[in-house]
């Protein structure tokens, strides 16, 4: 029987395992915090928002499931979406402060989360690892 552990008879280094174990939380995390948040949000967008809560977690699932596959340009992709959300990151937590609410945990733990699997996705181990999957 294959190892789970592999694809496309190379190892799954162990760095990429836990980044995707790391996004996996983050997805989950985000879902709860939404569900949560759902009274706070007016009755007339709520439909909407938990819509795009879907729809954004289904396509970023998608894109960790990529990285998984060992694509690369979900890779970079993670890593420019991840650039790109920190201003607006930034932005909320300063408007939470000086009250830390809920929201602003769940901003900075799904911040160090995806930090952390950007981290271990660009090791040498990643790199050759998505470097082999060409």
């Amino acid at each position: 029987m294959e190892n789970p552990q592999t694809t496309d008879s190379i190892e799954l280094p162990r760095t990429i395992a836990i980044a995707i174990g790391l996004y996996g939380l983050d997805i989950a995390i985000g879902i709860i915090s939404e569900i949560f948040r759902l009274p706070e949000i007016p009755s007339n967008i709520r439909v909407f928002m938990l819509i795009m809560t879907v729809v954004l977690n289904v396509l970023f699932a998608y894109l960790v499931l990529q990285i998984l596959n060992g694509k690369n340009w979900a890779r970079v992709l993670s890593l420019i979406l991840f650039l790109i959300g920190i201003p607006r990151s930034y932005t909320l937590i300063r408007r939470e402060f000086p009250t830390v609410s809920l929201t602003t945990w769940v901003i900075i733990i799904e911040i160090v989360l995806e930090g952390l699997a950007l981290i271990l996705i660009f090791t040498s181990s990643g790199n050759e690892w998505f470097k082999s999957k060409k």
